[in-house]
């Protein structure tokens, strides 16, 4: 059940997507809110708490677990630890397309979640690098533990390479502003997922 102070931080993204960060007023957020600003205030006391909470809600949460937050703790809400590496792959993908399309919802403009990340890497840098290099590790893991790969070096190295190939999906996506934003992602990654589904483990 959505409560106010969600309903506060999906009113606020597109605010954060039209204006950015640093142009987004208090005031600006109190209106689109619907609320007083005694109400407001109540849920949400500075544009940094409430900026902190759109990122967890339209970046940390499009993330598969394991994965670090932004604030540096795991997305325990999707926690998938018995993933197979194809369907935490997938799931990787997918979470990134459904992104994408929150951003369209909101504004019109799948390509303004580019923009939101851009805004959020000077202020968050560390964090989302973190989020970024424990998703590829995650993927690392399972490529080695299943026996896709032969050793830990080449796990790392298809993972970050399959991790580019889904940000390189998602940039191509929105700026062409795909109708189905999953057609991309399927597509120029469905061979490689192909390919570890089928690969055996190895001897």
């Amino acid at each position: 059940m959505k409560t106010s102070r969600d309903d506060i931080v999906e009113r606020a993204f597109p605010v954060f997507l039209e204006k950015g960060v640093d142009g987004a007023s208090m005031a600006d957020l109190v209106k689109a809110s619907g609320l007083s600003k005694g109400a407001f205030y109540y849920y949400f006391t500075d544009k940094a708490s409430l900026f902190d909470a759109c990122v967890d809600r339209f970046f940390n949460s499009y993330l598969p677990s394991p994965a670090a937050s932004v604030s540096g703790t795991a997305a325990a809400s999707n926690a998938e630890p018995d993933l197979s590496a194809a369907a935490y792959l997938e799931a990787l993908w997918k979470g990134y397309a459904a992104a994408l399309g929150k951003a369209r919802e909101a504004c019109g403009d799948a390509s303004a979640y580019l923009r939101f990340l851009l805004s959020v890497l000077p202020l968050r840098r560390q964090a989302m690098n973190d989020a970024l290099s424990m998703g590829i590790d995650a993927l690392a893991e399972r490529l080695l533990a299943e026996g896709r790969c032969a050793d830990s070096a080449a796990a790392q190295a298809e993972a970050e390479s399959l991790c580019a190939l889904i940000e390189g999906a998602g940039v191509l996506a929105a700026v062409a502003d795909d109708s189905d934003l999953e057609e991309r992602f399927r597509r120029l990654l469905g061979s490689r997922l192909n390919d570890i589904k089928k690969r055996g483990p190895r001897a």
